[in-house]
């Protein structure tokens, strides 16, 4: 029989959590947008709005058009209801 484990044995240290509103910092994906943009592999500031959109910041100003939470690499928790990465330590 397996034992369960215990939600500290479960966590994932380089997992973060993403709050609406709050603001976070990650190394941006290959994504088409992120490619399109020239921002793969920089590390950029972003807030993810309400409405799922994410604005990006560079040196604590609005960068660029507000782009969708999957083209900077963000997943969603169905189980937490909130978005979340793994950052890169």
């Amino acid at each position: 029989m397996v034992d369960e484990l215990s939600i500290e044995e479960t966590v994932d240290p380089q997992r973060v959590n993403v709050v609406v509103g709050d603001r976070f910092s990650k190394v941006m994906p290959a994504s088409e947008c992120m490619m399109h943009m020239k921002l793969v592999d920089q590390r950029f500031d972003f807030e993810v709005s309400p409405f799922g959109m994410v604005q990006l910041f560079k040196d604590d100003r609005p960068f660029g058009t507000k782009v969708t939470t999957s083209e900077i690499g963000l997943m969603f928790d169905e189980e937490l209801e909130c978005y979340y990465f793994y950052d890169e330590v």
